[in-house]
């Protein structure tokens, strides 16, 4: 071999080998993302079943868009029972979709949580919903996202 066909030879599997290596290296963290995700994938169903030996309460819970299926709500308000501290916070965000909101938000003073809607908690997410109030496409029953602020009741 010439000394260019050597170099040119040596950058080909340089580059073969960062190019593998760098499969490698997302493969792994596919494979990383998806253990996690088998891992904090909690089934609100089977809370207290899938961690009976969960004692660890937590001060901040977030939820999005969660409310929209009848059959999950009690499961969700009785997740955040089981896993929020007494003097902890859940935020749960999402339209009100006709009586979906208030079905969760009985279902949480029931279980004795205190419940804080707000509509209006940023400047600039209330500016926008209020310019699209003229659309045509837009329906603030399933579009806008309502802020809920759970907590225990005192």
């Amino acid at each position: 071999m010439t000394q260019s066909t050597s170099k040119s030879f040596h950058s080909l599997t340089s580059h073969l080998s960062l190019r593998c290596y760098s499969h490698l290296f997302f493969f792994f963290l596919f494979f990383l993302a998806c253990f996690f995700y088998l891992l904090l994938v909690l089934r609100w169903e089977n809370c207290s079943i899938q961690c009976p030996l969960e004692r660890q309460k937590y001060n901040f819970i977030l939820c999005a868009d969660c409310l929209f299926f009848e059959d999950s709500r009690v499961a969700l308000v009785d997740s955040i029972c089981h896993f929020l501290s007494s003097n902890g916070t859940a935020l749960v965000m999402a339209p009100k979709r006709g009586k979906s909101m208030n079905s969760f938000v009985k279902k949480c003073t029931a279980k004795g949580l205190s419940c804080k809607i707000l509509t209006y908690y940023n400047k600039e997410i209330w500016e926008r919903h209020q310019k699209f109030l003229a659309s045509t496409y837009y329906n603030e029953d399933i579009h806008y996202p309502i802020l809920i602020k759970i907590s225990y009741s005192k």
